[in-house]
């Protein structure tokens, strides 16, 4: 389990460094990702994509792990997401704000791999901090 969390550390290490070449590293060819729009394919090339479009849209992207716990070939994190809208996101103009907001992942692990992953993130309150909603 302590090997399982520390692969998922470093990805999110490669992640904030916004190093997308390491993907195989991290990922096994048939890894899914749950949260990856439509079109972007499965395995490490997926998820190169999928890290490739979050930074053009959050260049200064920061993944902070907040509580990391693992039992068996699953690992969850806790995590607190923050970064500049400085490029589109689903087809709106960046507004240049910035946001912080929280999500929780679980990965599941297979042969030192990342096969799955899945994303609960609190989206609305990034849009809103970004000015991309306003509710009253």
């Amino acid at each position: 389990m302590e090997e399982n969390k520390a692969l998922v550390r470093a990805f999110f290490d490669a992640a904030n460094a916004g190093d997308i070449s390491l993907a195989g590293t991290f990922f096994s060819q048939n890894f899914v990702d749950h949260e990856a729009p439509s079109g972007v394919p499965n395995g490490p090339e997926g998820a190169r994509q999928f890290l490739s479009i979050v930074l053009a849209t959050i260049p200064d992207l920061r993944l902070t792990i907040d509580d990391m716990i693992a039992e068996g070939d699953k690992v969850v994190v806790r995590v607190t997401v923050d970064g500049t809208m400085k490029g589109a996101y689903k087809g709106l103009a960046p507004t240049g704000r910035h946001a912080t907001w929280k999500g929780v992942d679980i990965y599941t692990i297979a042969d030192g791999k990342i096969v799955e992953r899945w994303v609960v993130r609190d989206h609305l309150s990034m849009m809103r901090q970004w000015g991309i909603l306003s509710l009253p």
